[in-house]
């Protein structure tokens, strides 16, 4: 391939709604996902932005919203 693309093999991915057990998680997930901006110099910032709590995340999966 001449564009310099690489070409990425196919995956299969699943998106099911947020249970119980995961609400405790998402918050450390988050900052650990945010940490990956702080090699970007102009989007570093990001890095030090809030999380949503457990029990905001509580709230919308309880609505169907997560």
């Amino acid at each position: 391939m001449s564009t310099g693309q690489a070409i990425l093999p196919a995956m299969n991915i699943r998106i099911r709604p947020t249970t119980p057990h995961d609400i405790i998680a998402l918050p450390a997930i988050e900052r650990a996902a945010g940490e990956r901006f702080r090699e970007s110099p102009d989007l570093a910032w990001l890095a030090d932005g809030e999380v949503i709590s457990a029990e905001q995340h509580l709230e919308y999966a309880e609505r169907g919203l997560s």
